[in-house]
């Protein structure tokens, strides 16, 4: 998958997310997550989680693997005025140096 198509995912999620507008009814949300089958999070609804973006591209035949996912996202969120809080799994909170698990992504 090349970083173009990725950020043009990314940017069309942002636009759903932007869609919504600052009062959203509890319908809309739902429809924007089933059209996606992302959870949208955030009081904006407007952060999203790598692991929800893999499983979503996948599903749209655009297979990565989510390690390669991680490695891109940094980068790219920089390069497209977005940004990203590394994530570790709940099982690693205790460890002085925890793995990464995944980006939470921050839309807008």
């Amino acid at each position: 998958m090349s970083v173009q198509k990725l950020a043009e995912v990314l940017m069309e999620l942002r636009n759903a997310s932007i869609s919504l507008g600052a009062n959203p009814s509890e319908d809309s949300v739902k429809q924007l997550i089933q059209k996606y089958d992302i959870l949208f999070l955030g009081n904006r609804f407007n952060a999203i989680y790598t692991s929800d973006l893999c499983h979503y591209l996948s599903t749209q035949g655009m297979v990565i693997a989510q390690e390669t996912l991680n490695q891109a996202i940094p980068d790219l969120c920089i390069a497209i005025g977005m940004s990203c809080e590394s994530t570790a799994n709940a099982s690693d909170v205790k460890k002085a140096k925890r793995p990464l698990s995944g980006y939470r992504i921050i839309l807008y």
